[in-house]
Order: structure tokens, then C-alpha cells, then sequence
């Protein structure tokens, strides 16, 4: 996951490429479903907290499906994706106290592969029809040409067709301001600066 660009509106862009996600890996390294809902949330807050704290400022989440199979929707990554959408959608908790599901304003599928019919008939049963409402889905072709509804051609990145940031360690992944101010705070919190680099 990381944060660049802003929107039309001046939302704040959130991607998270589920692709890449190693859930085998993560439990390898003891970090469990409760760990990793903590850091959404932490994350999520800091977002807006951290990054930009204007008041009622608005977010486009997109979720990058390249190289997802039919297995992400089961077991770890599919409990992921349910706890996480809950959250997504609150419209208060006292558990967090901070309103998140008014925070989104579109919700992009992209670079969506044929099968992704099916899997949207699976993640549809975790969404909120007014989620479902302002959610679009992408197909690789589609995706810079329905990205740029949202967002201008240099804040997307450029691996989607756009102007934004560079290849390698110059992609807006590791190079943008907003994703640099939230990797800065969230190593603070974990004390571990030092371990902090890039990757290849």
C-alpha cells in the first residue's frame, strides 16, 4: 500500500497492489490478521491525520488486481479483505473513533482480469450499497482512460499510462511526498528508522 498524487477534488490517492500481497510469507514472519488490521487502521488514521488534516478532505482508494488468482479469495487475504472492508465502511466506531466511510469518494478495480466477474460477486457480499455505488471496475486496457475521470495525467503513475514519478526506485511508490511523510511516521511509531530502504 502506499499514498500519491491527489485527486481532481484534491483527494488523497491510496493504492494497494493486492497482486503482492504473501500472506504465506507474513504468517512466516508471525504477522497475523489482528496485526495487520491494526496497521490498516493506524495507517488509514494517519492518512489523513498525518498527512493532510483538512477537515473532511476525501479519499479515491484504488486497488491495483494484477497478478491476483482465485486463491486471494480464500483464506488469509479473503478474512483480510473482510475485516479491512468493514472498517472501510464505518460510519462511526468508538472501537477507532474516526469516521472512515465518509472519507471515500471512489472506490477503482483496475487492471482487472476476465475471471473478475466471479470475484466480484465475492467481494459485492462485503460492500455496502452505497460502497457498491461508487465503486468501478477496470480492466487493463480501461484503466488509464477511467483513471483519469479522477485523476489528472500527472498524478497517475506512470506504470498506468500516467506522468507520475518514474521507473524503479523512482516510482511514486517510494518518491511521492505523501507516501514519504506516512513511511517517516509510521517507522517512527515502530522505532526502527534505521531498518527503513528501498526496495530494487
Amino acid at each position: 500500500m502506499y499514498t500519491a498524487g491527489r485527486g481532481r477534488n484534491g483527494e488523497i490517492v491510496y493504492y494497494e497492489e493486492c497482486g503482492k500481497i504473501d500472506n504465506d510469507a507474513l504468517l512466516r514472519n508471525g504477522v497475523t490478521l489482528p496485526i495487520l488490521i491494526e496497521h490498516y487502521v493506524m495507517t488509514t488514521m494517519a492518512t489523513f491525520e498525518v498527512i493532510d488534516p483538512t477537515p473532511n478532505l476525501r479519499m479515491i482508494t484504488i486497488f491495483d488486481v494484477k497478478g491476483v488468482t482465485m486463491g486471494f479469495l480464500k483464506g488469509g487475504p479473503l478474512e483480510f479483505l473482510q475485516e479491512a472492508s468493514k472498517i472501510m465502511q464505518m460510519e462511526y466506531s468508538e472501537k477507532y473513533d474516526y469516521r472512515f466511510a465518509e472519507r471515500n469518494s471512489v472506490v477503482c478495480f483496475v487492471n482487472v482480469p476476465d475471471w473478475a466477474s466471479y470475484g466480484w460477486r465475492v467481494i459485492r457480499k462485503l460492500l455496502k450499497r452505497s460502497t457498491i455505488e461508487k465503486s468501478i471496475i477496470l480492466s487493463e486496457s480501461e484503466t488509464y482512460k477511467g483513471l483519469l475521470k479522477y485523476l489528472d495525467h500527472n498524478n497517475i503513475p506512470k506504470r498506468y499510462g500516467g506522468g507520475m514519478g518514474g521507473l524503479g526506485k523512482g516510482d511514486c511508490r517510494f518518491t511521492s511526498a505523501d507516501e514519504l511523510k506516512l513511511r517517516e511516521f509510521v517507522m517512527g511509531r515502530n522505532n526502527n528508522l534505521e531498518f527503513q530502504v528501498r526496495p530494487d
